[in-house]
């Protein structure tokens, strides 16, 4: 597990990610010396700790400044239809993934409120079939802000299976990816043009496809650092940011306190 700042031309990327990125730049010694903690060698539930959604609000400041969130989406995967059938305790096992899903979103949504707060860029993606997009509490803040919505097909960006039997064959793998940056949505939108052929994505190649590629991870960076400095797209953003600030009080410094409007309770 991972938890990335990077700073590009005078452009804060925070990334919430789960697992090293295939991009050698971003690295966990850059972690450190940008003075976050890291998260590897840890569970998912270290995102979940309080200390950890405070610096992050604590480095999330401007309208030149960005969130990329990519939660884990276990429990959401449509693989799971299937493996529910395996009786109780795999039924067991997949309830403690959605009950790890709330925990998360909580804390990240405290992160999103914060993030509009101040004019940030605010993303996140998960697999285009995910049962997680959903769930009433992550429509409840794509509709609060109006967020953009665009669709990432791998294939685009050189995702390909590793396996014997599929080696080097284009993978779809779509994700769906929610913004509040317009140029974000512009520039990585991208479909599969039905010129070749993919390799179904199973065996060894599952857990790979977790992973960005290369390509996509220079392509997510180079988005976001011309979002960040867009001056168009920078006034946008502060006119989400104001209307949020007159609907909604800030966030209380108890996070997660059910009388923190930042908040999202229920099962």
């Amino acid at each position: 597990m991972l938890l990335l700042l990077l700073v590009l031309l005078d452009t804060m990327l925070l990334e919430l990610l789960l697992k090293y990125v295939a991009d050698p730049i971003l690295s966990q010694e850059h972690v450190l010396q940008n003075g976050l903690p890291s998260c590897s060698g840890h569970g998912e539930e270290y995102l979940c700790k309080d200390f950890m959604v405070k610096r992050n609000l604590e480095l999330i400041t401007s309208s030149q400044d960005a969130v990329w969130g990519a939660l884990p989406c276990t429990g959401g995967s449509p693989f799971q239809r299937i493996n529910a059938l395996r009786g109780e305790a795999t039924q067991e096992k997949i309830a403690e993934r959605w009950k790890l899903f709330r925990k998360l979103w909580r804390k990240f949504a405290t992160v999103i409120e914060n993030a509009i707060s101040v004019g940030a860029i605010v993303c996140w993606e998960w697999p285009l079939q995910c049962s997680y997009w959903h769930d009433s509490r992550v429509k409840r803040v794509v509709g609060k802000y109006g967020l953009k919505q665009f669709r990432v097909d791998g294939c685009v960006y050189g995702l390909k299976a590793t396996r014997s039997s599929a080696v080097g064959m284009p993978m779809k793998k779509p994700r769906l990816t929610y913004t509040s940056g317009s140029i974000i949505a512009e520039e990585l939108a991208r479909t599969c043009d039905k010129a070749h052929d993919h390799a179904i994505v199973q065996g060894s190649d599952t857990k790979a496809t977790e992973e960005y590629t290369p390509e996509m991870a220079v392509a997510i960076h180079a988005a976001t650092v011309k979002a960040a400095n867009d001056d168009a797209e920078g006034i946008a953003r502060q006119v989400l940011r104001k209307a949020d600030a007159a609907a909604t009080p800030p966030c209380s410094a108890a996070i997660g306190h059910p009388r923190d409007p930042c908040f999202v309770d229920g099962v």
